[in-house]
């Protein structure tokens, strides 16, 4: 297995975030410009990018050699070049988010564990909150700390 930097990760990240909204996804061209004409992933004009176009621009601009990204990635799509996974007229906008979501996810580092300690006063408010939105207090702690998470990654 190889082991994506932290850099490379982040990128990896970054293209997510971009291709998050699905109209600033596209197949069959890198790039497109907001008149919908084809372009190269590196015009400043460009609105939406294929899963190949976002990797090139999002590694090119960011100094990350985009081979380990690519490798990555293809580590999911056997016997399948990233290009032709993504202009399949089968691939959906969900497909290319969750190959991007199971990279990351083999890449991210291990939980932590942490360990708090309350009073019983913050026991009975933290399962208060917890119960007025329907989960258990582990759960509603687990979503605090992916909020805490995702702000401290830029995301």
């Amino acid at each position: 297995m190889t082991k994506l930097s932290e850099d490379e990760v982040k990128t990896l990240r970054k293209i997510r975030s971009v291709l998050s909204d699905p109209q600033k996804w596209t197949k069959r061209a890198f790039a497109r410009l907001p008149t919908g004409d084809p372009t190269s992933w590196d015009n400043n004009n460009a609105c939406c990018w294929c899963l190949e176009g976002a990797i090139l621009r999002s590694c090119r601009s960011g100094g990350i050699n985009p081979i380990p990204v690519y490798e990555e990635l293809h580590s999911f799509l056997p016997f399948r070049a990233i290009a032709n996974f993504n202009d399949d007229d089968s691939t959906t906008h969900a497909d290319v988010l969750n190959l991007l979501d199971r990279t990351i996810e083999k890449h991210a580092p291990a939980k932590t564990r942490i360990s708090l300690t309350l009073s019983e006063k913050s026991k009975e408010k933290l399962d208060e909150l917890s119960a007025a939105r329907g989960l258990t207090r582990s759960q509603y702690l687990d979503s605090i700390l992916k909020l805490i998470t995702r702000a401290s990654d830029g995301n």
